[in-house]
């Protein structure tokens, strides 16, 4: 759901991008920063680089303890959680091209003010499954943005931070068999 998620957000940013500038080809890709070993992990120069830095459990929904049971299946279902993705969008240009890598940082910007919710209607590819997704800045103070980048183990490079909210991740998935009772069952049982 993840890759698909970002994904489709990947392409739509890629077409606004290719028609703005008239580029050949896609701008944006979902990458790590850096590989394990340290090394420059992006494939290519001159890109906006999508990254996951963090996977965290949306708070505002009331949280379901309980599963449901299908009555005809006897099925037990656990109820669907929302995530959050907060997601890194990195200028990774040559040195030579600062300036170019801050116009379509800002490009890539203003696509996110003038559309800030995905769905199957507006987003072409996007999860039928999916209700939406709204996108929103989240800000970092220096010291919190000096401790991203130093865990993300890579020199700064100019960058904003986003969250992608409500992602559901449905429970339509059975967790196990039940035994239903049944009120002739019970019946029986007190004979």
């Amino acid at each position: 759901m993840i890759s698909r998620v970002l994904n489709s957000i990947a392409t739509d940013i890629n077409q606004f991008l290719r028609n703005r500038y008239n580029l050949n080809e896609d701008p944006v890709v979902i990458s790590n920063l850096t590989g394990l070993d340290g090394s420059v992990a992006v494939d290519g120069e001159n890109k906006i680089v999508l990254t996951i830095v963090n996977i965290e459990q949306e708070n505002t929904i009331q949280k379901q303890n309980h599963a449901s049971v299908d009555m005809q299946t006897s099925l037990k279902y656990m109820p669907p959680i929302y995530i959050n993705l907060l997601v890194l969008m990195s200028a990774f240009f040559q040195n030579t091209n600062y300036y170019e890598s801050l116009k379509m940082l800002s490009a890539a910007l203003s696509f996110f003010q003038h559309k800030p919710i995905f769905n199957s209607q507006n987003t072409p590819g996007f999860d039928d499954n999916l209700e939406k997704i709204t996108v929103e800045i989240v800000n970092l103070n220096i010291n919190e943005l000096s401790n991203l980048w130093g865990q993300l183990g890579g020199k700064y490079l100019p960058s904003i931070l986003y969250k992608f909210r409500m992602i559901k991740f449905d429970g339509n998935y059975p967790v196990e068999m039940v035994n239903l009772v049944t009120s002739s069952q019970n019946k029986t049982a007190q004979k």
